[in-house]
């Protein structure tokens, strides 16, 4: 099954980007044949931003690029405009026949049991750092929050810019604000609310060896 995997995706490799001819008909009713390439949407890839999501792949004749390039650009902003208020993290790339002809490739077939759990250990892994950086140093936790909240989300291949998160105050100024309220204590292992006592919070399920153990 592993060779035909291999050969089977070598194969595609080759033929992926291949035009097709159709015939097509034109305003004075004459026939044509015509080069149709095609657009791949390669999924869970990592897009421009740093982010996870649907990478679409489209595939023309270098001079209709160049001759329609505004026209390209406009059609690409559209496209991503609406997945992204359809809630899907989408971006489109247009690229000319042949740009990938000249690029050599490892294929790699990776069982998908060794895939899942490579991706819980990366997900562990990034709940156990997030939750260490609030436990000892709360004051670099509270300032970056949007920061490490972004990172869990794109470990879980899930985009920020779906989430309305609101700028936090300083930690100084969190602590002063607590200090004038009457002192009131912060939750163990972090301090603040929302998403510092939602990452802080010490789960034993997320933790790097009950996975390990599993």
């Amino acid at each position: 099954m592993v060779k035909k995997a291999r050969l089977r995706i070598a194969n595609i490799l080759l033929t992926y980007n291949n035009p097709k001819m159709v015939e097509i008909v034109g305003e004075d009713g004459a026939k044509r044949l015509q080069e149709t390439f095609k657009t791949f949407n390669v999924k869970g890839a990592t897009l421009s931003d740093g982010s996870k999501g649907t990478l679409a792949l489209k595939f023309m004749n270098r001079d209709e690029i160049k001759a329609g390039k505004d026209n390209l650009k406009i059609d690409a902003n559209a496209s991503e405009e609406n997945n992204k208020l359809a809630g899907k993290n989408y971006e489109k790339v247009i690229l000319p026949y042949g740009f990938l002809d000249n690029f050599s490739f490892t294929v790699s077939i990776v069982p998908e049991t060794l895939w899942q759990s490579s991706q819980s250990i990366n997900m562990a892994m990034e709940i156990e750092k997030t939750q260490l950086i609030a436990k000892l140093f709360p004051e670099y936790f509270s300032a970056n929050k949007e920061v490490l909240f972004g990172n869990v989300l794109k470990v879980y291949h899930d985009s920020p810019d779906k989430y309305n998160i609101e700028k936090t105050m300083p930690f100084e100024q969190q602590k002063a604000m607590e200090l004038a309220q009457g002192g009131a204590s912060s939750p163990q292992g972090g301090s603040g609310s929302g998403i510092t006592s939602d990452l802080a919070g010490v789960d034993k399920n997320n933790s790097l060896s009950d996975i390990m153990q599993q």
